[in-house]
C-alpha cells in the first residue's frame, strides 16, 4: 500500500485521505521494519524516503507548480 500510494502521488495531488493513509503507512512500516532490524525508526523511515526519493521530487515539484 505504501508504494502504490507514494505511486499515485506521481500522477497527482494526493488527497487528504490519501495523505492521511500514507503517513499511516509509512508509520507502521517503519515501526515494524525498525523492531524486526533492530534499528531506530527515524532510520528505517529515512532508508524509505530514500528509496522512493524520486517519486517524492515528483511530488513536491508539482505541489510547487500548483501553487
Amino acid at each position: 500500500m505504501l508504494k502504490e500510494l507514494f505511486l499515485i502521488g506521481m500522477d497527482k495531488e494526493l488527497s487528504f485521505g490519501e495523505r492521511r493513509l500514507l503517513e499511516q503507512a509509512m508509520t507502521l512500516v517503519s515501526m515494524e521494519l525498525a523492531f524486526a532490524l533492530g534499528r531506530e525508526q527515524a532510520d528505517v523511515k529515512n532508508d524509505i524516503n530514500e528509496m522512493f526519493a524520486d517519486v517524492i521530487l515528483k511530488q513536491q515539484e508539482k505541489l510547487q507548480k500548483a501553487k
